[in-house]
């Protein structure tokens, strides 16, 4: 039902290769590194990851002669990442000279000269970069404005229902009722609704005007005559057409209209081209066939699991992507006999071939799928080597929250500094809390997220030790080794900041408007 779909290039990225769009900034117009990296954020891209030769050499055709690039890749401490922790599969260095990490700053920057090499540059300098924009993988006939909201829209006009059970047949497809939340995301959702078709939306007023999601309405088109108080509302919302303005009106609940729906796009990791629902899928085939034990590793390695095929809808999606003869581990296997998921799900719905028998009860088996043998799973020795299919289920982050690390998403506030409580609270309005940084690998991750020269509240506090927020202690830190007052002279708040490619913590009074970092943890 949801097939992943190609996209248009939003304005600006003039270049497309293999579902990305790319824009190209020259040195005219360069910046430091973080301010590069803040300027794609604005597009809602990133600096450019370059995951395969291909897509390099197709980059390094692009570029302008002479200008240098910054790319999304970091090394603290000489440890490679792209800015998202995705792993680094392919590396354009020149290994064999030695000034390769000579700036020791951390950031790189590709050019059509020195040999066509990424090299590490100072952090600082301010040169050309480069944002790629991948965009939320809608489903086939979902519609999604670039660079507008990481949403997907689905309009069905030919089947107007109730309210109620409009939003049911959203939530069929994981989505819901559409929020409006700004001049520009109604502007596009009037610009591609059809003529004289009045909409259901999310919008509800018990015991004012929410979103069905909970969050308040900070946008209105509403129809201004409309004066009546909530307590005479009718409770639920449609937008109509009037002289093109398509305002908004409250309505019975029971009338039945068109209705839109929305649908958080699935962030796909790359590789990751093929969405159904909620999941992002890789077909690895059998060039690079592994036995069931190797591709379960191979598909951890990107947050990702092996596919567990939880209905007969999943089912028939997969086997119209498969290519033909081609054979692929699942995440299905049978120890002593009793078929599990590899997660422990329980098995709802089965594709196995009943006379397709266990040749012993005694030993654990895997299983495949392929477009022939009838197009079941069959039963194969572990140890074979096939082809696989991860699964990866999305971030489960909340909106404007980076991708995981380890299970946490972030998001990171340089423009609107705030005191310590201050910024807590805020936090916990998204569920979230001040940053908790429990291991130099986290740490050294959030370099590349964080501005040069800012600093930023995190969940440390030192009363009578150093304790995070939620009560444990800290058994990492990065302390600013120039501090070495004892406990009774510190501030009793903390925070980091970026100086030199790497992040530091520091003491502060708890008073100080400073910027800060939510993390959700997804468990």
């Amino acid at each position: 039902m949801f097939p992943s779909k190609g996209r248009k290039c939003p304005l600006e990225y003039t270049k497309s290769y293999k579902g990305s769009c790319y824009k190209f900034v020259d040195s005219g117009q360069g910046l430091t590194r973080s301010a590069a990296q803040s300027d794609c954020e604005g597009d809602l891209s990133h600096l450019v990851f370059l995951d395969t030769k291909e897509e390099n050499d197709f980059l390094v055709q692009q570029v302008s002669r002479d200008t240098k690039y910054w790319i999304g890749l970091f090394s603290p401490k000489r440890h490679l990442f792209w800015d998202n922790k995705n792993q680094v599969t392919f590396v354009n260095l020149d290994c064999e000279n030695q000034d390769t990490f000579n700036d020791g700053s951390g950031c790189f920057k590709m050019s059509n000269t020195d040999r066509k090499y990424w090299l590490d540059k100072s952090c600082k300098e301010e040169l050309g970069f480069i944002c790629e924009y991948e965009g939320p993988v809608c489903p086939n006939d979902w519609t999604n404005p670039p660079f507008l909201k990481n949403s997907c829209y689905h309009y069905v006009n030919d089947s107007p229902k109730s309210h109620i059970s409009a939003q049911s047949k959203c939530q069929e497809d994981s989505a819901h009722l559409v929020f409006i939340e700004s001049k520009e995301e109604n502007d596009f959702l009037v610009g591609s609704a059809q003529n004289d078709t009045e909409y259901w939306i999310g919008l509800h007023d018990r015991p004012q005007l929410f979103w069905e999601d909970g969050n308040r309405m900070t946008f209105t088109n509403m129809d201004q005559s409309n004066h009546k108080t909530f307590n005479h509302r009718s409770g639920c919302y449609r937008m109509s057409n009037d002289g093109g303005n398509r305002l908004w009106f409250d309505v019975s609940c029971d009338n039945t209209f068109s209705y839109i729906c929305e649908y958080k796009g699935s962030q796909c990791p790359p590789g990751y081209n093929k969405v159904f629902k909620r999941s992002c899928y890789k077909f690895v085939d059998s060039g690079e066939d592994v036995s069931w034990s190797e591709a379960r590793s191979g598909c951890a390695d990107d947050f990702a699991h092996l596919v567990y095929i939880e209905t007969k809808e999943e089912n028939d999606f997969l086997l119209n992507e498969l290519p033909t003869d081609k054979k692929y581990w699942i995440g299905l296997f049978s120890p002593q006999s009793h078929l599990l998921w590899d997660n422990g799900n329980l098995v709802t719905f089965l594709n196995i071939d009943p006379k397709n028998e266990k040749s012993s009860n005694n030993h654990t088996a895997c299983y495949m799928m392929s477009n022939t043998s009838g197009r079941y799973w069959l039963e194969k020795s572990c140890d074979r080597e096939y082809g696989f299919i991860c699964e990866y289920e999305g971030s489960g982050c909340p909106n404007s929250y980076t991708v995981l690390f380890n299970q946490s998403c972030y998001k990171i506030f340089n423009d609107s500094p705030a005191s310590r409580t201050s910024a807590q609270l805020k936090c916990e309005n998204d569920l979230s809390h001040l940053l908790f940084i429990e291991s130099k690998e986290e740490n050294d991750f959030l370099v590349g997220k964080a501005q040069n020269d800012t600093e930023y509240w995190i969940g440390l506090h030192d009363r009578p030790q150093l304790f995070w927020d939620d009560g444990k202690v800290a058994s990492y830190t990065n302390i600013n080794a120039g501090q070495d007052l004892t406990f009774d002279d510190r501030a009793g708040c903390y925070q980091m900041s970026n100086h030199d490619g790497g992040l530091v913590w520091f003491d502060e009074s708890c008073e100080d408007n400073s910027g800060y970092v939510c993390e959700y943890e997804v468990n």
